[in-house]
């Protein structure tokens, strides 16, 4: 077999240490794979894919051999068109914020099996209220969708409120000691609840050996492929890179391979084939999901070319399967 992957993304936000570069070209370089190529978000020509979902037929760039990060993002300038339908499978590496409807509609005009990941999975886990359905494995948690449920969570312990669809610590509260934390400003909670008229978060026990890390672990197909531990910067809070945190080399505790374990049946029956856990550490030295991350999952180049061949190998070996 060889295949025709086409992969979806957005290059706008891009760093030279955003995983698709490695992840692209090392697909590339796979006896197995016969071309990869890309589609820009960013490109107004593929509007009417991504935005409007009238066409499948987009502007196209092929990875080559100098493939890599550009500022200008000229790699991803478009050389000739191709439909959907020219491709054996689809890799999204596609953030947020998505179209009201892209994922629906994509799975709808391209098989889903051939999607990694499948688009009716990343919908069903997505949003960070998934976590309710895993929740042994995670701190205690509540759906808070009034001021009434806020302050009965919050009188237990101190708790963080997560927006249910965002991404890279965006829109985290804390509250604690009767002040709301956005990142380092502080409201007091009174003045803070006055002001709200319609909640939808995910509540959280906080996790108060916050400084000891949140663990990020990269799976694909199963197999753990790296682990980074995330630290806050000087007096914050939030380990979230994009809010100032670092990340150093890690790897996953006995435990965390056990819940890998657990959850991976559950994410391979909804076409979840890579995705990222972030793990905090409990008052008992227990690590607890806090993340589960499954639309567009970061840190696997940082982590070196090991890493990459094995999230490839991962993907060509489900590719191999269908």
């Amino acid at each position: 077999m060889s295949y025709k992957i086409l992969i979806l993304t957005d290059p706008s936000r891009h760093t030279a240490t955003n995983s698709l570069y490695g992840l692209a070209q090392t697909l590339s370089q796979h006896p197995k794979v016969a071309a990869v190529h890309l589609a820009s978000r960013a490109l107004a020509q593929n509007a009417p894919f991504f935005y409007q979902m009238s066409s499948q037929q987009l502007q196209l760039a092929e990875v080559k051999a100098d493939f890599a990060f550009r500022e200008d993002q000229s790699c991803f300038a478009p050389s000739f068109s191709g439909q959907l339908s020219d491709y054996d499978f689809i890799f999204l590496r596609l953030p947020r914020p998505l179209a009201d409807g892209f994922l629906e509609w994509l799975g709808q005009v391209f098989p889903e099996e051939r999607i990694i990941n499948r688009p009716s999975g990343i919908l069903q886990t997505s949003s960070k209220a998934f976590l309710l359905e895993i929740a042994e494995h995670c701190p205690p948690m509540a759906r808070i969708r009034s001021l009434a449920e806020l302050e009965a969570f919050k009188a237990r312990f101190p708790i963080v409120l997560k927006p249910l669809l965002n991404y890279g610590g965006q829109g985290v509260l804390r509250i604690l000691d009767d002040y709301v934390w956005e990142g380092n400003n502080k409201q007091p909670y009174a003045e803070w609840a006055s002001q709200q008229k319609e909640l939808d978060y995910l509540g959280m026990e906080y996790m108060q050996r916050v400084a000891e890390g949140d663990k990020r672990i990269v799976v694909c197909n199963g197999q753990i492929i790296t682990a980074a531990l995330r630290f806050p910067a000087k007096d914050s809070w939030m380990c979230n890179v994009a809010q100032g945190g670092h990340a150093e080399a890690s790897q996953a505790s006995p435990e965390e391979k056990a819940m890998v374990a657990a959850l991976h049946p559950i994410l391979q029956e909804k076409g979840i084939l890579l995705y990222g856990l972030d793990t905090l550490m409990g008052a008992d030295g227990q690590r607890l999901l806090s993340e589960l991350n499954t639309l567009s999952i970061g840190g696997i180049a940082p982590a070196g070319a090991a890493a990459l061949n094995d999230t490839i190998e991962g993907l060509i070996h489900y590719f191999d399967s269908i």
